[in-house]
């Protein structure tokens, strides 16, 4: 039997399907919502989240406490730190 894994990214929507990111480098990254598309070739790091309708693609880096939500999409060469929110449709 496999247990159901949710989060709450704190968006006031509860818990929703999600899982940890698996960096290219092998680490355990941030939540990562299953709406949610991320790349395996992104970066997420452990206390990133990704949620909502996002997407991550190519090498783009989503580090420190930074969120990616809504119908945001980062791609290539992004690095986005520290505590900043890219959300809506960005």
């Amino acid at each position: 039997m496999v247990t159901a894994v949710t989060h709450d990214f704190d968006d006031g929507g509860g818990s929703v399907p999600a899982h940890r990111h698996r960096n290219p480098d092998g680490s355990v990254g941030g939540w990562v919502a299953e709406t949610t598309t991320v790349a395996p070739t992104a970066h997420v790091g452990f206390d990133a989240r990704v949620y909502g309708r996002a997407r991550v693609f190519g090498s783009a880096r989503v580090d420190d406490y930074a969120r990616i939500s809504g119908h945001a999409h980062i791609s290539d060469h992004t690095l986005i730190l520290g505590g900043a929110h890219v959300f809506g449709s960005a």
